[in-house]
């Protein structure tokens, strides 16, 4: 569970906007791969706030 706080720390170290929401859209998919779905649509749905 480190590797997802790292992808999830990653996300925040971004400097734009729209480069948080392409790390965002990356880490989504590695949560999918590791079948952590409910994680993955979490991600995605508060990625904007």
């Amino acid at each position: 569970m480190k590797f997802v706080g790292k992808m999830l720390k990653a996300i925040h170290a971004q400097e734009s906007k729209e480069a948080v929401r392409e790390k965002a859209k990356q880490v989504a998919e590695e949560l999918r791969i590791m079948k952590l779905k409910e994680a993955a649509k979490k991600l995605e749905d508060g990625i904007e706030e």
